[in-house]
């Protein structure tokens, strides 16, 4: 067992393959389950060479539920921040990402979706949603100036967050939010073969990240503000 497999976590390798499969129940987002995943996100950037990160879930109809209700009303400019701050290390890393969505993905669950590069999803079950406007909740300033402009099409961004509608895979795939949707017994399968054709790929870690950062570079600015503005408060917190 390594230093990064917990109740919350396990992190494996098959050569330049590297998979985070989040385990506890339905994955809910805690102070807890921030800092490590953190703390594997320090570990693979000490990581030589390049490698494709994959990121699942070992429930069988979950990905993500979101945050923990209890610890996200106690103090949510925090909560929602360090999610933040993690979906923008993901963004920008310099390695290729992949999520591998078995199950639902629902408001902090899809931020965490679709911060990866691909978003392979179940057809048969699951359904992707930011249901914030159910609960009488703004969408964070940090996902709003990343991740959703990045991700999903403009078209798409009031009907997937101000009206809070979810999709399965198939829907998702549709509109633009996920790459592809297949039967659970073919998930494992497509997302390998993608896996290992990415791996093959940027040899050069430090082009893919300065490329990222271009690409990016109006929603980086952004985020950039919003981090120096917050983070000391969120440190003073920990």
């Amino acid at each position: 067992m390594s230093a990064f497999d917990s109740d919350l976590f396990k992190l494996t390798n098959e050569g330049r393959i590297y998979t985070v499969t989040m385990c506890n129940d339905d994955n809910r987002i805690t102070r807890r389950f921030l800092d490590e995943f953190d703390r594997i996100l320090d570990h693979l950037d000490s990581v030589k060479g390049s490698f494709v990160l994959v990121v699942t879930s070992s429930h069988p109809k979950i990905f993500c539920n979101g945050f923990e209700v209890e610890e996200l009303v106690a103090d949510a400019e925090y909560m929602t921040g360090r999610l933040g701050l993690l979906g923008h290390r993901i963004m920008t890393a310099s390695y290729a990402t992949i999520g591998m969505i078995n199950g639902h993905a629902f408001a902090g669950g899809a931020f965490l979706a679709i911060s990866f590069d691909y978003r392979i999803m179940r057809s048969d079950r699951g359904f992707i949603c930011f249901n914030e406007i159910d609960l009488g909740m703004p969408i964070p300033q940090p996902f709003q100036d990343l991740l959703l402009p990045s991700r999903v099409p403009v078209s798409v961004i009031h009907e997937f967050t101000a009206l809070g509608m979810r999709f399965t895979g198939s829907e998702a795939v549709t509109r633009g939010i996920a790459q592809k949707a297949v039967p659970n017994e073919q998930l494992k399968a497509t997302v390998d073969e993608l896996a290992t054709k990415l791996s093959k790929k940027f040899l050069s870690r430090a082009m893919l990240k300065e490329t990222r950062l271009l690409i990016h570079r109006e929603q980086v600015k952004h985020v950039e503000e919003w981090v120096n503005k917050t983070s000391k408060k969120n440190t003073a917190k920990m």
